[in-house]
């Protein structure tokens, strides 16, 4: 036995045998190695009694669990209503521009990598996009040329768990004010 199926098996024990917590098992999983191995897919399978089909659908419909891991750094881009009809279309061409990625993709030196965010449900202050776990604001293509000239932390991006940002200190401080 592989140590990564050792070491999944493990992680999968509390959801042995449920068929209803395939997501929850492939979060667990995504949560120790950042991503869902390709490994993973038949052990989630095998351990919760369900097919490799059912996990690879419960995979590929959930836009938050990746199956390569993730880049040293992830920008999440809200693409929704409000942030678009605020210039959001022109802001997310300079990123794509100043990166040469598209949506979905990462540099070859896995340094970024660009993610949509249907919507970060902070109207009022947008455009806006997060990066690692930083949120910028009121958006302008030159906000963002003077965000990645600016040096970022070169620290590993955090695992980001479900997918979902978490409020930064910075935005509780933009709502409050």
């Amino acid at each position: 036995m592989s140590d990564l199926r050792t070491e999944l098996v493990a992680l999968l024990e509390p959801f042995e045998g449920q068929k209803g917590a395939t997501l929850d098992a492939l979060k667990a999983v995504q949560g120790k190695y950042g991503y869902i191995p390709e490994e993973a897919i038949a052990v989630v399978a095998e351990r919760l009694g369900v097919s490799r089909n059912t996990v690879f659908g419960v995979i590929t419909y959930y836009e938050f669990l990746k199956r390569e891991p993730p880049a040293r750094h992830t920008i999440r881009y809200c693409v929704g209503t409000t942030c678009d009809a605020l210039g959001g279309r022109e802001v997310l061409a300079e990123i794509s521009a100043i990166l040469g990625i598209r949506m979905f993709e990462a540099t070859p030196d896995g340094q970024w990598h660009l993610d949509r965010l249907p919507c970060f449900g902070t109207c009022s202050l947008a455009p806006l996009m997060q990066i690692d776990e930083e949120a910028y604001t009121h958006l302008t293509v030159e906000k963002v040329r003077q965000i990645f000239r600016e040096q970022l932390p070169g620290e590993p991006a955090p695992i980001a768990g479900d997918g979902m940002p978490a409020p930064t200190a910075q935005l509780v401080r933009e709502l409050e004010a």
